[in-house]
């Protein structure tokens, strides 16, 4: 791409510069017109053109403006915690590699992190790389590498994020019982994650026990009080049992946070729940 850029640069700039001239030319020579005035402004006008087609034309090879290491910092500190505080080559090849993930580029971050991976010095550092490699085969939904990598970092730092993202890998592999498991490692690392606790009532959803998942919905809508997803989970359980009125009072919080109500009609519905 940045050689396409200046390929087009260069074509555009002698174009625009050899219609300048012939056009300047034409007016000298075959109009007798001289005016000096006239000439610099075209001339003037043509360099600013000629400087905006460089810019576009070079824009489209330059990679984006880099994320600085306190950025991530920043926008990461839980998941990044102590890892690469020392400057270092590999400090700076881990976080030259969150741009990849900033920039939605799963496969060159996995790259990445697959490369720094042997020059990981403690288990801050393991975590952090293990982390992002297992969020980048999430991303390009290879499910089954991104839990063993999710399982790898664990072993490093618990942590109530790369559980729950554990947990999701193995619930859409179907496999349920690692998933609760995964959940349940989640809660127990940070008892306050609403999410980790939708989790679990959604993957109750799937095993029919409505019971249990009504129980985990509200245990996560204590922690979230506007979790339109708590609620999905909540209205479906309550679509399942029969328990129309319920059912409707779950639908309305639902949409009353943002839910799309038809949606979850329908997916109701495509479950067989036979009050809707």
């Amino acid at each position: 791409m940045k050689k396409l850029g200046k390929i087009l640069y260069y074509i555009l700039a002698v174009g625009l510069a050899l219609a300048v001239a012939t056009y300047l030319i034409y007016e000298i020579v075959w109009q007798g017109v001289l005016d000096v005035s006239h000439i610099l402004r075209t001339l003037l006008l043509v360099a600013t053109m000629i400087l905006a087609i460089y810019r576009v034309a070079s824009g489209m090879g330059r990679g984006r403006k880099k994320h600085s290491e306190q950025f991530f910092r920043e926008r990461y500190g839980d998941l990044i915690g102590n890892a690469f505080t020392v400057p270092s080559t590999t400090s700076k090849q881990f976080f030259k590699a969150l741009d990849y993930y900033q920039y939605n580029q799963p496969v060159k971050l996995t790259e990445a992190m697959c490369a720094l991976a042997p020059q990981c010095t403690n288990n801050d550092e393991r975590f952090a790389v293990m982390l992002f490699m297992a969020i980048g085969y999430d991303e390009m939904y290879m499910y089954e590498k991104a839990a063993e990598a999710y399982e790898q970092a664990l072993l490093y730092r618990e942590n109530s994020t790369a559980a729950s993202n554990l947990g999701l890998c193995y619930q859409r592999l179907g496999n349920y019982e690692k998933a609760i498991d995964a959940y349940r490692y989640a809660i127990k690392a940070e008892p306050e994650n609403a999410y980790a606790y939708n989790n679990l009532a959604q993957v109750y959803i799937r095993r029919e026990e409505y019971e249990e998942a009504l129980l985990y919905a509200d245990m996560a809508i204590e922690r979230k009080e506007n979790f339109r997803e708590a609620y999905s989970a909540k209205a479906l359980a309550y679509a399942m049992r029969g328990e129309a009125e319920a059912y409707e009072n779950a639908v309305r919080k639902y949409a009353l946070y943002g839910g799309d109500k038809n949606w979850l009609i329908a997916l109701a519905k495509d479950m067989g729940a036979e009050i809707v």
